[in-house]
């Protein structure tokens, strides 16, 4: 059933979104009057004719869709990441780390190997879920809280994960 509800609501999001996307290109196009007519030779490889009047509508497809496939690459994950201020866990961290992780992995029937954990240097006790299986923890949260508490923090991040929100 939820898996039912999660592409309901992944195609609404999409639905919305190239809406939006349209009504951004059309209102662009209609105030500044920018050429576009450099995608028109993209589109007719494909067999699709465009004409003055369409073009912001395939310009907002085709922006829709870069963006979605990007969202979908282990790109975007990479990406993510970087813009949170993962990275792999040091020495010292990477023992207490596994330990907690494994433990909560295998609570939940979860495999380990289909995740990455990574710590995140921000002062504050936090964690995030990313993209399509990592998980960042903050240092701070590591070195002051307990084993139990971390565990909960990590089952919550891996059931964000898991049910995709």
């Amino acid at each position: 059933m939820s898996s039912i509800i999660n592409i309901i609501v992944s195609v609404l999001a999409i639905a919305i979104n190239s809406l939006l996307a349209i009504s951004v290109f059309g209102l662009i196009y209609s105030f500044y009057k920018f050429n576009l007519d450099f995608f028109i030779p993209y589109f007719s490889m494909v067999g699709i004719t465009l004409t003055k009047t369409n073009v912001p509508l395939a310009t907002a497809i085709l922006v829709m869709t870069v963006l979605i496939l990007l969202s979908l690459s282990p790109f975007a994950d990479s990406l993510l990441r970087a813009l949170y201020g993962f990275r792999k866990p040091l020495n010292d961290e990477v023992e207490r780390l596994n330990y907690l992780f494994n433990s909560v992995c295998c609570s939940a029937k979860k495999n380990p190997k289909d995740y990455q954990v990574y710590i995140i240097d921000e002062k504050s006790p936090n964690a995030y879920a990313l993209g399509s299986n990592s998980i960042g923890i903050t240092r701070m949260l590591l070195n002051n809280f307990s084993d139990a508490e971390i565990k909960g923090v990590i089952a919550h991040e891996l059931g964000h994960i898991n049910y995709k929100d």
